[in-house]
């Protein structure tokens, strides 16, 4: 009688799991590192929403003609165009040709001028300092810049008009 080569039930049974075993440990090395990636990518999007933010911020702040406060922010005014930073309750718009978003919470927003703190919007500031707020972290932001003596004396001159 010719014997027929084959595998027992119980070869089958032990391969089959053997390749169960081997599968689900490749899909739970696959999860973790899946999310492992998740948060990677979350946190270089934070970041870079921050730097960002910050590049922005202080080019404004920096380059602009004259600074403004808001009641809800602050405005750059430059010679041809004005950039309004507007401080929400979740996150900072920055309107100019293009709006910009910003998830970061602005909290203990103050304003300066000659190192005086400015309550009243709409008069011009020279330094701005508040609490950035990303998921958990607490992050202090202060902007300063110095105005030329022609912006001062302008300055000066509007507050004698309005006396």
């Amino acid at each position: 009688m010719n014997k027929l080569k084959a595998y027992t039930i119980m070869e089958m049974i032990v391969t089959m799991l053997i390749a169960g075993i081997t599968i689900s440990m490749a899909y739970s090395s696959y999860k973790i590192i899946s999310g492992q990636f998740g948060q990677y990518k979350a946190n270089s999007q934070r970041n870079y929403d921050l730097i960002l933010f910050n590049k922005l911020l202080l080019k404004d702040f920096l380059n602009s003609s004259r600074v403004i406060r808001k009641s809800d922010g602050l405005r750059c005014e430059y010679e041809d165009k004005t950039i309004d930073y507007f401080f929400e309750n979740r996150y900072v718009i920055r309107k100019s040709e293009i709006t910009d978003t910003f998830k970061i919470v602005i909290s203990n927003p103050k304003f300066y001028f000659l190192n005086e703190e400015n309550f009243v919007p709409e008069v011009l500031i020279d330094k701005v300092g508040f609490d950035g707020i990303i998921g958990e972290d607490i992050l202090p932001f202060i902007y300063k810049r110095e105005y030329g003596a022609d912006v001062l004396i302008e300055k000066e001159k509007e507050e004698e008009l309005i006396q």
